[in-house]
């Protein structure tokens, strides 16, 4: 978590793991035996300005990482050799992973928090989580220079690539909702009314978007997870999950949907097949969600 403008704000999916990019595929199988072939993870210390790098099988710490102010999120380049860190004092950092050293500091006019990158390495969209003047900005990853910027709304949180590339679903959690992108005219092409949005799956073929929605934590017993058709625009389905949910990640086939609730101390795996919902407690406030093969 975070604090800006004296309100607590989401910070979510901190945890990924390497050498896979940010959004993983939807289709995933079970989690092999413990090996050090196993990928490692990175976590961003917001505090501290650092990214941590840690083996997942067994866990050890490997290294720290200094980085600009404040960072918030990242994402992975599909070869698996650069992490892009989004850091909110002004700054995007490209790690290589292969030294676990910054080798540029990109510095910024706006507060980067939400990131994610084209298949082909080529382009980053960035949200500028600011109150007023927000933008969403497309930077060229060659040149390290932004190339287009957007104006939005109040306080852009996370942006998420739908699987072809076409869209940018950007979540707006104070103002309850999605923003659907189109990234050809880089131009809004839709709004979904969704309470505290924040995070989004898809499923391999992007024809269904999984969006969590937080609620208001405070006055609820439960959050909820919506089914968006993403072709005829529309919610089809919502499952009640634990309070607070956040990441959210598709596996086996597109059969399940995973997500870590926050407030809830909780995780809810939904069989999208029966509709059924089975939450577990994790005795803790959870946040991150990675699927490792």
């Amino acid at each position: 978590r975070a604090t800006s403008a004296g309100s607590t704000v989401y910070l979510p999916q901190l945890l990924l793991d390497l050498p896979f990019p940010a959004q993983g595929p939807a289709s995933q199988g079970t989690a092999s035996n413990c090996s050090s072939s196993q990928p490692d993870v990175l976590q961003v210390n917001h505090d501290n300005a650092s990214v941590n790098r840690i083996t997942s099988c067994p866990g050890s710490a490997v290294t720290t990482i200094p980085v600009a102010g404040h960072p918030l999120q990242i994402v992975i380049t599909p070869d698996g050799t650069t992490a892009l860190v989004t850091s909110f004092d002004n700054a995007i950092n490209f790690i290589d992973l292969a030294s676990n050293k910054v080798t540029f500091t990109m510095p910024t006019s706006i507060h980067p928090n939400g990131i994610t990158i084209t298949s082909d390495a080529a382009t980053a969209y960035v949200t500028n989580f600011v109150p007023s003047n927000a933008t969403l900005v497309k930077i060229d990853l060659g040149s390290h220079t932004i190339v287009a910027t957007m104006q939005v709304g109040t306080y852009p949180q996370s942006v998420f690539l739908s699987p072809d590339g076409a869209q940018l679903y950007v979540t707006y959690p104070y103002l309850n909702l999605v923003s659907i992108v189109d990234t050809l005219t880089f131009t809004e092409a839709y709004r979904l009314a969704v309470q505290a949005p924040r995070g989004i799956a898809f499923n391999s073929t992007g024809t269904k978007a999984y969006i969590a929605s937080a609620g208001n934590p405070d006055n609820a017993t439960s959050g909820t997870v919506l089914e968006f058709d993403t072709n005829q625009l529309q919610v089809t389905n919502t499952y009640n999950v634990g309070l607070g949910p956040n990441d959210v990640a598709v596996l086996y086939s597109d059969r399940y949907v995973i997500t870590t609730n926050y407030e809830g101390q909780s995780v809810s795996m939904i069989n999208t097949t029966t509709g059924t919902v089975q939450t577990i407690s994790a005795g803790g406030q959870v946040s991150g969600l990675s699927i490792v093969q």
